[in-house]
């Protein structure tokens, strides 16, 4: 099986032989199933819904013997980041319903999941010469692509002249 590099794995509370990594991946480990096959251990392939953007991962339950639907980052969020005020938003980061990756995952309140304040540098001067409320509304107002957007202000690099930072 392929491990991306610094990929951590840790179990997912309630299935059991299923496992979640920091890289947004799910793993199932070897198993037998019903029919007395031996199923190796292998990643299992989430499914976009192409309504929400949102990626999807089923889940086998052995107790009922059922497929259970689950969105990827709320499994990833509940494995690996401490929420201590029990919010119950997840919010991406860069605004990429697909990029699963703890460190663009975080715990917010339902007024604040989609917004974060970005700011447009001159990349010269250093001096801000625009400020938008989120990567959508500045990617819709400039007429750019957003994943573009946040890709630049992910990697610190200039993109469509200006330097973009969150606020």
């Amino acid at each position: 099986m392929t491990t991306q590099n610094n990929e951590i794995w840790k179990p997912i509370p309630g299935w059991e032989g299923y496992f979640a990594s920091n890289q947004g991946r799910i793993k199932r480990a070897a198993f037998i199933s019903t029919d007395g096959k031996k199923i190796s251990e292998h990643i299992v392939k989430p499914q976009l819904n192409k309504t929400t953007g949102y990626m999807h991962i089923n889940l086998y339950s052995n107790k009922d013997r059922k497929c259970h639907s689950h969105l990827l980052h709320r499994i990833i969020a509940k494995v690996f980041i401490d929420n201590p005020d029990n919010l119950e938003q997840i919010k991406h980061k860069n605004e990429i319903k697909t990029d699963n990756r703890v460190e663009n995952l975080e715990w917010c309140t339902r007024s604040r999941v989609n917004c974060k304040t970005v700011l447009q540098k001159n990349p010269d001067t250093n001096r801000i010469t625009g400020i938008w409320g989120s990567v959508t509304q500045a990617a819709n107002t400039l007429g750019v692509k957003q994943p573009n957007l946040s890709r630049a202000i992910i990697d610190k690099k200039v993109y469509k002249g200006y330097l973009w930072i969150f606020a």
